[in-house]
């Protein structure tokens, strides 16, 4: 489970759900219209991050689809 703490709103097309980016900045997922950047994550069990740190213990590529 991957809670996520700080988002923001930014444009990007793709299938829903699917990581367009993954950097410093967070990670960039596509919606219905346009995208998110999650900037702030928690995987279960483990303290929150910003996305950066996160990444750099837990990489997500692009094109990996998140669902609930």
């Amino acid at each position: 489970m991957l809670k996520v703490f700080s988002v923001g709103v930014e444009a990007g097309e793709g299938l829903p759900g699917s990581v367009l980016g993954a950097d410093a900045a967070g990670l960039l997922v596509a919606t219905a219209d346009g995208a998110l950047r999650l900037r702030k994550l928690q995987q279960e069990g483990r303290k929150r991050l910003p996305a950066g740190e996160f990444l750099r213990g837990q990489p997500i590529d692009c094109g990996t689809v998140l669902d609930s």
